[in-house]
């Protein structure tokens, strides 16, 4: 923890608290690992006092699991820190609730929103799909599942390359990844292009054909790549985990497969790999869903609506 950084955060809410009288403090938790928990309880140990009442964005899952696991002291600071906030938002039911193990006044459901870059107005030209992966590159990302599912593409003599969007997690799990590429014969349709803002993303995604996400990441609500899918109109092929059915319908707006199953993955990506056709449906669905649902205009009046409620208590 950058201890300079941490007293400029909590000099900052001091000076925006008495500077602007706002007295409703909106907090993002990080997920359960102890050095971002404990940086986190001395910010709102330092600051929560000052607010009438407190709201608590969960966008990575399971910090109620870490509590039983500190030490009694580190307990009872992590009890005055995050329990019995006044309102708790996650995105999905289908996460943990995180809010309501910590006692938590009420809950608000607010679907992710995504900045519109406009719909796509052509298909790739290319003959050969790309397939978009997006994240930390890590096992528990689903990396490993995906590569072996891509090898089976490759020996059922089918054509695509992969573009990898992200930071490797290990100098170790890079060597593994880049011993396996070479024992399925992918080294030439992999393509790795570091990490990638999200502002920078949409020009991945616009060529893209079709976005992954097998992750199955125990803190992770829904993969990145799922949600940006929408705007453009791309189908995507994921694993049904946390979040992503409430964003991928099965079988309208892309596949859905268990984690940690590549032959599953293997056959998702072929149905979409070997239709441009089917692609072209899902993603015209994929952007009508956008359209109804996503848009960064209904989650913004969404949160709205939570903290003009909160604020009234």
């Amino acid at each position: 923890v950058n201890l300079l950084e941490l007293v400029r955060v909590i000099l900052l809410i001091y000076y925006y608290r008495i500077s602007f009288g706002g007295d409703v403090l909106y907090y993002p938790p990080a997920g359960p690992h102890r050095v971002p928990v404990y940086r986190d309880m001395i910010i709102l140990l330092a600051t929560r006092w000052m607010f009438r009442r407190t709201v608590f964005h969960f966008h990575a899952c399971g910090l109620a699991e870490i509590e039983p696991k500190l030490s009694r002291p580190a307990r009872l600071l992590f009890r005055w820190a995050y329990h019995d906030a006044d309102a708790a938002i996650r995105s999905s039911t289908l996460i943990p609730n995180d809010g309501e193990r910590l006692g938590s006044q009420r809950e608000y459901i607010v679907p992710l929103g995504v900045e519109d870059h406009g719909e796509r107005t052509t298909l790739p030209s290319s003959n050969i799909p790309t397939i978009l992966l997006a994240g930390i590159v890590s096992e528990n990302k689903g990396v490993l599942v995906f590569l072996n599912a891509c090898g089976k593409l490759a020996r059922n003599g089918h054509a695509f390359r992969v573009d990898v969007l992200g930071d490797f997690e290990s100098q170790q799990f890079k060597s593994r990844v880049h011993q396996l590429l070479g024992e399925l014969a992918l080294v030439d349709r992999i393509h790795f292009h570091g990490v990638v803002t999200c502002p920078r993303m949409h020009h991945f995604l616009a060529p893209a054909d079709l976005p992954c996400s097998p992750s199955h990441h125990p803190t992770a609500a829904v993969g990145l790549v799922v949600a940006q899918a929408l705007p453009p109109g791309l189908p995507v092929v994921a694993t049904r985990w946390r979040a992503v059915p409430s964003i991928v319908v099965e079988g309208q707006t892309g596949l859905l497969v268990e984690p940690g199953d590549d032959d599953a993955l293997a056959a998702a990506l072929e149905t979409l790999v070997t239709s441009r056709e089917l692609r072209r449906q899902m993603g015209e669905r994929s952007r009508r869903r956008y359209l109804e649902e996503f848009t960064a205009e209904r989650y913004v009046s969404r949160i709205e609506h939570a903290f003009l409620e909160v604020a009234a208590l």
